[in-house]
């Protein structure tokens, strides 16, 4: 279906199936970090469905030049299960930025949107993306932030070259100042709980998303098919799966999914019972155990509510950066589509988006 003309090209929807060769192509040669395994993933094999694409084609040869996507998402609000799009991939070749093709683009998804039975659009955006996103009214709510924990001082001392020559020296006196009134240590003796590894999620990771996913105002589903889907199954990269369990029947107190880069460790995805103790025993024992595999830093982005992030502050993580804008278009006439405008509502991390760490 032809959804808009621009100067040189025409804005159609495309099957993610039969477009799949043109649609990589034009990633690849006009964004050349993009991932290509992603697309196996998150266009044709998200537990939603398949994604929605749009491409713009150039008149004269037909080829793609622009390209936009929408995932399907579900997430909880209010106890009731709804499907929201995540704001994927955009782009467009040089040749044709500056003729409006991504607002066309824009227009094409929110026509589908409209019709659709999602209730919002949402995603991070860049300067860019973000400035298209607000002219086709979608709202900035927010921005995400990035959190980091130091575990040892020694990594970033010998980056820096006024630093390098003394850092065997002063790094220990850093990390005796760090880690003496550390939170985790109160965790130390835990014999209650332990940490263990995992391959894959079974179902007991349903059931404690069941148990748990009332204690957040909103939160994207965390099943143990999706979470098998996106991170057990990624064709993209491998993932250390953490999760701490009670000794005395194995019951979930939560989890966590890491990627671990040059000894640094990237929060994709951290779950637990409830936001407050049980995460706080989760982050314990998973710094505890990081602490041992001799992991110099602890990375976090996330966009949500100040009682989550406090409890990253509670063991020692800095706020270092603000990154993206969180920016979502909803749907009126949804009785609760007002919950989505408040930040505190929201639990958002890698795993809720469509990009990873990608350290």
């Amino acid at each position: 279906m032809v959804a808009a003309t621009g100067q040189s090209f025409t804005i159609v929807k495309a099957d993610p199936l039969q477009d799949r060769e043109e649609i990589v192509n034009f990633w690849n040669k006009s964004f050349k970090k993009w991932p290509t395994a992603k697309y196996a993933q998150f266009y044709l094999s998200c537990p939603e469905g398949p994604a929605h694409c749009w491409v713009a084609r150039e008149n004269s040869s037909n080829s793609v030049v622009a390209a936009y996507a929408l995932f399907p998402r579900a997430v909880w609000v209010a106890g009731e299960r709804r499907l929201t799009g995540i704001c994927g991939d955009m782009g467009a070749d040089p040749a044709i930025r500056g003729q409006g093709v991504g607002r066309l683009l824009q227009q094409a998804a929110r026509e589908f949107f409209e019709s659709s039975d999602w209730i919002m659009l949402h995603g991070t955006a860049n300067p860019l993306s973000r400035k298209v996103l607000l002219q086709e009214g979608f709202r900035s709510i927010g921005e995400s932030v990035r959190l980091v924990r130091v575990l040892r001082s020694i990594d970033p001392l010998k980056r820096r070259a006024a630093t390098r020559l003394i850092a065997p020296v002063v790094a220990p006196v850093i990390d005796w100042s760090i880690n003496y009134n550390a939170a985790e240590r109160d965790y130390a003796s835990d014999s209650t709980n332990q940490l263990i590894t995992i391959q894959r999620f079974d179902e007991r990771f349903d059931h404690l998303f069941e148990s748990a996913r009332t204690n957040y105002a909103l939160i994207g589903e965390r099943s143990s098919k999706f979470l098998n889907w996106r991170f057990a199954d990624s064709p993209q990269r491998a993932f250390h799966i953490y999760a701490l369990e009670r000794r005395s029947d194995s019951v979930l107190l939560g989890y966590v999914v890491l990627q671990i880069r040059k000894r640094i460790a990237y929060i994709e995805d951290i779950f637990s019972l409830d936001p407050a103790e049980s995460l706080r025993a989760v982050l314990a024992h998973l710094i505890l155990a990081l602490k041992q595999q001799e992991i110099a830093s602890i990375t976090l982005s996330y966009f949500g509510g100040e009682q989550f992030m406090s409890v990253f502050e509670q063991f020692g993580f800095k706020l270092r950066e603000k990154e993206r804008a969180f920016v979502l278009l909803r749907k009126d006439s949804s009785r609760i589509s007002s919950t989505f405008e408040q930040q505190e509502n929201w639990h958002f991390l890698h795993a809720d988006n469509d990009v990873d760490a990608n350290p």
